[in-house]
């Protein structure tokens, strides 16, 4: 009897899984939150969002290979694939035992151009250079906005046609100083 019981329990719970991937709502079983994106990222930390439904936090597991996952707090992991291109599956655990699957494709990290304010299409006009006041950096792909890293610190040369230097100093965040603003408009 103990072991028809145990049988019917596991064929319960992968039904549960077998139903569909994040299914929500459901009493006493956690679930992927419906923010997972379904493209992550090499080189950046990518977070996971669970839902307890009442849960107990202590029995919750994320697994996926090839990759890390980290725990952040009680309901979002840090997950960093490791190949580059592909399909993955996300496997939430309960209990020791698969409670939900999200698959989720794994892309290159994009690459982040600089630009500064005012600026169109690589070019700023003369007399928008005087305004001027930050640096920032935009992607080339559609990523979420908190993926796309921000400025701590840069270099900045700034060289007339001749080759002459006008201006070099390094710079901290996204604004540029009063300095580098007057060696801009020359």
């Amino acid at each position: 009897m103990r072991l028809f019981t145990l049988i019917l329990y596991i064929l319960t719970l992968s039904g549960v899984v077998a139903e569909g991937n994040s299914q929500s709502g459901r009493s006493g079983l956690p679930s992927f939150s419906k923010s997972i994106p379904p493209v992550v990222f090499m080189g950046v930390e990518n977070y996971i969002h669970i839902q307890l439904n009442g849960s107990n936090k202590d029995d919750i597991q994320l697994k996926v290979f090839p990759g890390n996952i980290y725990r952040r707090d009680d309901t979002t992991f840090a997950f960093s694939p490791h190949y580059t291109e592909g399909e993955l599956k996300l496997k939430l655990y309960y209990k020791n035992m698969i409670c939900d699957i999200k698959s989720v494709e794994v892309k290159q990290q994009p690459n982040f151009t600089p630009y500064l304010d005012k600026e169109k299409n690589g070019f700023i006009r003369l007399a928008d250079i005087a305004n001027v006041q930050t640096i920032r950096l935009a992607a080339q792909e559609d990523i979420p906005e908190d993926m796309i890293p921000k400025i701590q610190s840069y270099n900045m040369y700034i060289i007339d046609k001749n080759g002459m230097y006008l201006f070099s100093a390094g710079m901290r965040d996204e604004v540029i100083s009063q300095q580098a603003s007057e060696a801009l408009k020359r």
